[in-house]
């Protein structure tokens, strides 16, 4: 079977994911959203797993996470306390 993908075209059978005008859902599929603001601004991606720039990359680390300093006068476990003013991390 074939079919044509209309891109925003909503119906009472086939609903827009958000009722928010300045919200524009790129993709839904399962459990996971893809979804930029009226701006352009702010792009959300909703999922179990999320991989930035390819697959199976390295953690994300976020503010408040503890990391571990092997050497110098500052050796122990401590929390991160600055992160980047343009990437946000949900747990």
């Amino acid at each position: 079977r074939q079919a044509v993908a209309l891109p925003m075209t909503y119906s009472d059978q086939n609903a827009s994911p958000s009722s928010d005008p300045g919200t524009r859902i790129l993709s839904t599929f399962g459990g996971a959203t893809m979804l930029f603001d009226g701006g352009g601004y702010r792009a959300e991606l909703s999922a179990s797993r999320v991989d930035l720039g390819a697959a199976e990359g390295k953690k994300v680390a976020r503010i408040g996470d503890r990391v571990h300093v092997m050497s110098g006068s500052s050796t122990g476990l401590w929390p991160i306390v600055e992160g980047s003013s343009k990437v946000f991390a949900a747990d």
